[in-house]
């Protein structure tokens, strides 16, 4: 997979470990993204939020959104960053989740 920004913005209604893991191994494989904002619907479960905290957290900087509004979340990221290359897509679409056509 190509990286395609300095900045990651993923988004998805429940976030979860598969999510996170995905960008892990994607970082651990590539050059780092300079940022991470992880943009969600619910809140993250607590074993999810301790698997990010030790294995996302410690490579780059995140920022986790709950919204209710993808797009609205996203245009006001763009606007932060708008001299800067960003990534923005599904996690749907990302990493194994993308692979085992997981739902869930």
């Amino acid at each position: 997979m190509e990286k395609k920004g300095e900045i990651f913005v993923g988004y998805r209604r429940v976030i979860g470990i598969t999510d996170i893991q995905g960008i892990v191994d994607y970082m651990e494989d590539n050059e780092p993204f300079k940022k991470v904002y992880l943009i969600a619907t619910h809140p993250l479960a607590g074993p999810v939020s301790e698997y990010l905290e030790k294995n996302l957290k410690p490579l780059t900087e995140v920022e986790f959104i709950l919204t209710k509004d993808f797009d609205e979340t996203i245009d006001e990221i763009k606007e932060r960053h708008k001299d800067e290359e960003m990534w923005i897509t599904s996690l749907d679409d990302f990493g194994d989740r993308a692979l085992s056509f997981d739902p869930d």
